[in-house]
């Protein structure tokens, strides 16, 4: 089964990558490669600077100097040959709010930002649609409040497209007519993504299609519609996770079925009692579609996950995640829930968040001399001339302009959601957590939000956190109304290396706050912060912000990541593998570098030495799924993902 996954890896090696973890039927969009770099610098509708202006011409890649929220009064429509690097946003990223966006043009790349059009948009249109072009793929985005479809691709001549790490949510229901949308023309590829809240089409699937790793939550009337009544469907429907959440009906996760429908259908899994608990099972009935014995040789994904492991993938990394906001936030803890929240939505006045979308802050962008995308200290670190503005498009590795490597080096180069770093002992906000487990947001007395509902075994993820040359102390603001609890402070997975800890005590209330200091050690360079807590039994404080200390800061936010995000330097082979694993990297290496293995929870399962440029680790007695492989060389990190049989 495996082996499919596996066969068209060779063959993209012939052809460019939109970015290297792109995947899917898309996977080829080329975007604005080697073309121009356009600056938004200012949230306005319209007029130089803004989005709208950004993606009005061709073979341009946009970035971002600012973060926040763009109002927009009508459609914003992307040219053809075009990449929206959202990950260049500084502070919480962007979300364009109102009148949706359509691309229909082709040829896009378009990353880490939130699509939300909402009660304002005009009656009858998508929150995203596509309705003509060729090659297109959308990586961690956040699409939701369609007036009609959040997601439409309907339309003659589309082919070729690829989500991946979306979310499609909410869609708007005062017309009756809440949709997750249609994905019925060309070949498409929808890959560990999250349909949630939908009352109906998630999605209404039609034609040559892979789904893959997914999850859908809390549809109403019917979760995933096969074909209904219009031509031949040819799918492969492998490892996703369907769950019923207040809003669903009996037996409408799977709807619509027709001969027509061909399937290829594996591991796909149903919780259907909305009991709190996630105990799904194995689903086998599909219906009347066809289902077919072997898989199409469709591109698939790089490392097939479980059905349940793509449920954690998802909780951790899904949408524009570098940054969440408050809309996915509530959704994942909605999620989280397995059947017991969510609604249908009537406008996204009903999820009471404060202004609808939330606050999205804004944040400082590094300086850029030459305005060619690439900030000045990335520049002279990687051999450029901060002066010269076309040295952007030379050729580096792996066939990437330099821009293109600094854009991509700035989230994870893994198939989930990674983060530019977050400048050295600057103070981290509670709430701008990558992902988490249990916890979550409220109003904060100080101001802004604090994380809250705090119990023993939760943790949080700060994606990109620079220790510079060694942090020696750390900071936290924090308030209990309890017996307090301990933070414990890991790098790289909620398993990981602890580096410190503190212990919070009862403050007299839980928004009296105190702050606590706490000493740190072992930890350098860029990394995933992993926040885990323990004590005694329920809820246990509220943490508002923290920071670190000490040490020294000479490393910059700028600097390349390819210390944890290389992984040309990494070769994990056989991958699947059943038994042995082969770990070998391309330049020397300190004669004890160390190799750690983690599961997709973030626990380690193995240690050991890199006693040179190679080494065979026994994997047999590890239970079926994905893993993590971290090697550490003095301050550098690389790692790499390998799936066992």
């Amino acid at each position: 089964m495996a082996g499919i996954f596996l066969f068209n890896a060779s063959l993209a090696m012939a052809q460019q990558l939109a970015f290297p973890t792109a995947e899917g039927f898309g996977r080829y969009a080329s975007g604005g490669r080697g073309g121009s770099v356009y600056h938004v610098t200012n949230l306005n509708d319209a007029g130089t600077g803004s989005l709208r202006d950004a993606v009005s011409q061709s073979n341009r890649t946009v970035v971002f100097d600012v973060g926040g929220v763009i109002n927009v009064a009508s459609r914003i429509v992307v040219s053809g040959g075009v990449t929206i690097a959202g990950q260049t946003a500084p502070g919480g990223g962007i979300t364009i709010y109102g009148d949706g966006v359509a691309c229909n043009a082709g040829n896009n790349i378009i990353r880490y930002i939130r699509i939300r059009m909402g009660k304002n948009g005009t009656s009858g249109k998508d929150a995203l649609s596509i309705a003509s072009g060729q090659n297109f793929i959308f990586d961690h985005v956040s699409i939701s409040w369609g007036r009609d479809g959040t997601l439409d691709v309907n339309g003659s001549g589309i082919d070729n497209l690829t989500f991946q790490d979306c979310i499609v949510s909410q869609g708007i229901n005062n017309t009756n007519h809440s949709t997750g949308g249609l994905l019925q023309s060309g070949k498409w590829s929808m890959i560990r993504s999250l349909y949630i809240d939908n009352k109906t089409r998630n999605p209404k699937a039609r034609g040559t299609h892979e789904f893959i790793n997914s999850v859908l939550y809390n549809w109403a009337e019917h979760g995933y519609i096969m074909g209904d009544t219009e031509g031949l469907s040819e799918c492969n429907l492998i490892g996703n996770y369907f769950i019923y959440g207040p809003s669903s009906g009996s037996n409408s996760h799977i709807t619509n079925t027709t001969p027509s429908f061909n399937v290829y259908a594996s591991d796909n899994w149903v919780d259907s009692d909305k009991d709190g608990v996630l105990d799904g099972t194995l689903l086998t009935n599909y219906k009347t579609a066809t289902v077919r014995s072997t898989p199409y040789n469709y591109p698939g994904v790089s490392n097939l996950l479980s059905a349940q492991a793509a449920l954690t993938h998802i909780i951790a990394n899904v949408g524009a995640s570098k940054t969440r906001d408050a809309v996915d936030n509530l959704l994942i803890n909605q999620l989280t829930s397995y059947g017991t929240a969510g609604q249908i939505i009537n406008t996204e006045d009903d999820n009471g968040i404060p202004g609808n979308v939330g606050t999205v802050a804004n944040g400082t962008v590094a300086a850029d001399s030459d305005q060619d995308g690439i900030p000045n200290a990335w520049e002279t670190a990687n051999g450029l001339n901060p002066n010269n503005a076309a040295d952007r498009n030379n050729i580096g590795a792996g066939g990437y302009t330099m821009l293109e490597i600094y854009i991509n080096g700035l989230v994870s180069s893994g198939g989930g959601s990674g983060s530019g770093n977050i400048n050295p002992y600057t103070t981290v906000q509670a709430e701008h957590y990558t992902a988490m487990s249990g916890v979550q947001t409220e109003t904060c007395s100080e101001g802004g939000l604090n994380v809250a509902f705090i119990d023993n075994g939760d943790w949080i993820r700060f994606s990109g956190v620079d220790f510079g040359t060694g942090a020696t102390g750390v900071s936290v603001r924090a308030a209990s109304n309890a017996t307090g609890g301990t933070i414990k402070f890991r790098l790289d997975a909620a398993g990981g290396p602890q580096i410190g800890a503190i212990n919070v005590t009862n403050t007299g209330g839980w928004q009296n706050w105190q702050t606590l200091t706490g000493s740190v050690s072992g930890a350098t360079g860029v990394h995933d912060l992993y926040l885990s807590f323990s004590g005694g039994t329920g809820y246990l404080f509220n943490l508002n912000h923290f920071v670190f200390t000490g040490g020294s800061t000479a490393l910059s936010v700028n600097q390349p990541l390819a210390k944890s995000t290389a992984g040309s330097n990494i070769q994990v082979y056989p991958n699947p593998t059943s038994d042995v694993l082969n770990v070998s990297v391309s330049k020397k290496r300190e004669e004890n570098a160390d190799i750690y293995i983690y599961d997709n929870t973030g626990r380690q399962v193995l240690n050991c030495k890199l006693p040179g440029h190679q080494t065979t680790v026994n994997v047999a007695a590890l239970s079926p799924g994905l893993y993590l492989v971290k090697l550490i060389n003095g301050s550098e990190i690389i790692t790499s993902k390998f799936l066992k049989r």
